[in-house]
């Protein structure tokens, strides 16, 4: 499986696009209620928003899946929403209306990293086809789950403790400088590092749509020639 570069590209571009959504569904309710100054059920509303949101663009990354290569697709929406969230970092204190306008924006990004890395993982199995004549996309689909919850798993565990010894208070109804610029980096300045990450391995995936297609008729034709041997 990991003599199969193409899809450790994928696997990575999955993750990196992954851990953005982890983080933000760690920290942004603490943005929410401490630096933009909404309720706790408010906050809920803005979650809903981005969820909303990337269903609306889905059909818009399915578009520009097809209208270019995959990698390509990828890297706008994800490039896009990594100045999203690095202009989070800039929303004044206590601006709610700007705070929904970048929660519906992020839905670009978001419905990108729910689809493209997935369908890329697709079209990786048919080059582990090709090279070892199996179908095996239960090992990898199995370890690549298992990586998504590893990576959740570990930003849960590293939320709070990082929250900690920036002087975040549990309860306060206020919470230290420290504290609130530390809420206001990790969900702005970590998750826009890993997204240009994401791009810049999307730009080098190797796979094209016409390495695909060639790909997929030598399989057909294995596939035919299996068939009438018997």
């Amino acid at each position: 499986m990991f003599r199969n570069r193409e899809w450790r590209y994928t696997l990575s571009m999955g993750l990196l696009s992954w851990l953005p959504v982890d983080i933000a569904s760690a920290v942004f309710p603490f943005f929410l209620i401490y630096w933009v100054g909404m309720d706790e059920g408010d906050s809920s509303i803005v979650l809903g928003v981005i969820l909303a949101s990337a269903t609306l663009f889905l059909p818009l990354v399915l578009w520009l899946a097809r209208r270019t290569e995959k990698n390509k697709a990828f890297m706008i929406a994800t490039a896009s929403w990594a100045v999203i969230m690095m202009a989070i970092l800039f929303v004044p204190e206590g601006s709610v209306t700007l705070a929904f306008v970048m929660a519906f924006l992020t839905g670009f990004g978001v419905a990108s990293a729910h689809l493209l890395p997935n369908a890329m993982s697709t079209d990786v199995l048919e080059v582990d086809e090709l090279e070892t004549a199996k179908r095996q996309e239960g090992i990898y689909a199995g370890f690549s789950v298992f990586i998504r919850k590893l990576s959740t798993a570990l930003v849960l565990a590293l939320v709070g403790p990082v929250l900690a010894v920036s002087g975040y208070a549990e309860g306060a109804d206020t919470q230290t400088q420290g504290a609130l610029t530390t809420i206001r980096v990790l969900i702005s300045v970590i998750p826009a590092i890993l997204l240009v990450i994401a791009c810049v391995i999307a730009w080098y995936y190797p796979l094209t749509r016409e390495r695909h297609v060639e790909i997929s008729n030598e399989l057909a034709l294995r596939r035919a020639a299996r068939t009438g041997s018997k």
